[in-house]
């Protein structure tokens, strides 16, 4: 049903409107008339009208004025202008209104007929798109609990989009947090949570998922506002927002919690917890960064709070293995891996010794971020990269992943070193072109490549397969080749443009390396050319 209003000063056209035109064919029901302008105004804003029908001149309020008045107070009627003056500038201050159409008297029908048609069309349009952004709105309310984790695990996990972009999601989905804000990120890990997932159906473990941060939920709730949310199986994530309140003191409300929580796991589930915390960060976009930094710190305290009664320790191994890392000195990593592993206690259950194992996974993060390597290894997934860790199931699968793991660091820091390498040989190189006519030392080399003379001397032999000296020899002698070309230089014009202070010897070397003397090869030369 559409619901029309009549506004004309002229009765008959009024009367004329409502008796000749088959309103009812179209499903429509005429709800009101006036005279003037005014008090067409007065009506149709007390009632629901969806098609204004209003004559361009009436007394007191024309229609242009009745329209411009509709519209500020926000009413959206479909406005169809008829009038009996053929005149352009009411025709165009109807088009600035959006005007639906604009009909001379006398009416014809059938051209009413099918501005009505367009009107009712154009109705049913924005109808259905009205019944289409509700529903959508009902959707996205219902939905409004998964698009919040959506973004907080966005939050976490990825790269922050552009400030105005990220407050835009963050207002959506209705969460509290400030681009400008501080804030504490806490990992609370799961062990062994394998084996509690591993013969459930997918309904129990949902329920199993959404019974665990409900608890957490609630223990979080007493000591911090902001959020608590899964982030994977087995891996729930709270964002504390750092408050006034703790300026003074943070670190006993986390112990707390943090104590809450591992009995509160113990006592439901009989499971064990790791948990870390990282922060203050400032600023949505170090949220990322504070998370990984989290589950370091889980790693860590994992051994020193759960697995005290395993003694293998592998603290007196850390500084070769991460010396011998940084050099990517593969057969020295992979050496100190042998002996860790040969020092295991295999009376030790398995469990207990990946837990303590773990560190020496996340040994690598540190030099891993120093030469921005994240995304050439696996720790740009350190999720992923626990999971497959603990779903080792025996000894030595689990050695074989830790060698693995090991083996792709390796590469990506040799391959980046032999990238540095061929930045600093071709410094050398250009370093040679640009200077090779002054007395150059090794010495004068090193210092501007901030390296020691014998290294570049290994180094520039190891890629070039020449020695320094000598590529500098060969640089010259082809520079005098040139020269010599041109029969007005001297020999010993061309010998001190070279950087030679001895004709003598130039002339000896130049012989050495081409068989000739400077002479000689400059007559073979200028006469091949002639």
């Amino acid at each position: 049903m559409y619901r029309a209003f009549i506004a004309d000063d002229e009765i008959y056209v009024r009367n004329g409107l409502k008796k000749h035109f088959p309103w009812n064919k179209y499903n429509i029901e005429i709800v009101g008339e006036a005279g003037n302008g005014e008090e067409a105004l007065n009506k149709i804003l007390k009632r629901d009208v969806d098609i204004v029908i209003t004559d361009v001149l009436m007394p007191l309020l024309d229609g242009i004025e009745l329209a411009k008045a509709l519209s500020e107070k926000g009413n959206k009627s479909k406005i169809i202008f008829i009038s009996g003056y053929d005149d352009i500038k009411y025709l165009r201050s109807a088009l600035k209104l959006d005007a639906i159409d604009y009909i001379m008297k006398s009416i014809d029908l059938n051209e009413l007929e099918e501005t009505i048609k367009k009107v009712i069309s154009l109705i049913d349009k924005e109808r259905s798109e009205k019944t289409f952004q509700n529903l959508m709105k009902v959707k996205l309310e219902q939905s409004m609990p998964l698009l919040q984790e959506k973004i907080l695990r966005m939050l976490i996990k990825d790269t922050i989009e552009p400030s105005h972009e990220i407050e835009d999601k963050i207002s959506l989905a209705g969460l509290d947090l400030s681009n400008n804000g501080i804030y504490f990120v806490c990992v609370i890990s799961l062990q062994n949570f394998y084996s509690l997932y591993m013969d459930k159906s997918e309904m129990s473990r949902q329920l199993l998922s959404l019974g665990m941060l409900n608890i957490l939920n609630e223990i979080f709730s007493r000591y911090f506002t902001g959020y608590m949310f899964e982030s994977g199986i087995g891996e729930f994530i709270a964002i504390i927002n750092y408050d006034e309140k703790f300026t003074a003191d943070i670190i006993t409300p986390i112990n707390d919690f943090s104590n809450d929580v591992y009995d509160a796991f113990k006592k439901y589930y009989n499971l064990k917890v790791l948990i870390g915390y990282n922060g203050p960060a400032y600023g949505l976009k170090h949220l990322k960064e504070s998370y990984e930094g989290s589950l370091r710190i889980a790693a860590v305290n994992s051994t020193a709070r759960t697995f005290e009664s395993y003694t293998h320790d592998i603290s007196d191994y850390e500084q070769d293995l991460l010396s011998s890392l940084g050099g990517g000195n593969e057969e020295m990593v992979y050496q100190i891996i042998e002996s860790i592993f040969k020092n295991i206690n295999p009376s030790e259950t398995l469990s207990n010794i990946q837990n303590s194992l773990f560190s020496l996974l996340m040994l690598p993060t540190g030099i891993i971020s120093e030469l921005d390597l994240t995304k050439e290894t696996p720790y740009i997934d350190i999720r992923r990269l626990c999971e497959q860790y603990f779903l080792c199931d025996t000894l030595s699968v689990t050695h074989d992943y830790i060698r693995n793991v090991y083996g792709k660091i390796l590469h990506a820091i040799n391959i980046k070193k032999d990238d540095q390498n061929d930045i600093i040989v071709n410094r050398i190189k250009v370093i040679l072109k640009d200077r090779y006519t002054s007395n150059l030392s090794i010495n004068d080399i090193a210092k501007e490549v901030f390296l020691t003379p014998e290294y570049i001397c290994l180094l520039f032999k190891h890629k070039t397969g020449t020695t320094i000296n000598k590529y500098l020899t060969a640089l010259r002698i082809d520079k005098a080749k040139k020269l010599l070309a041109n029969p007005q230089k001297k020999i010993y014009e061309v010998c001190y443009a070279l950087g030679y202070k001895s004709p003598c010897y130039f002339t000896k070397l130049f012989r050495h390396y081409t068989g000739l003397t400077p002479n000689e090869y400059r007559n073979i030369t200028t006469n091949t050319d002639s």
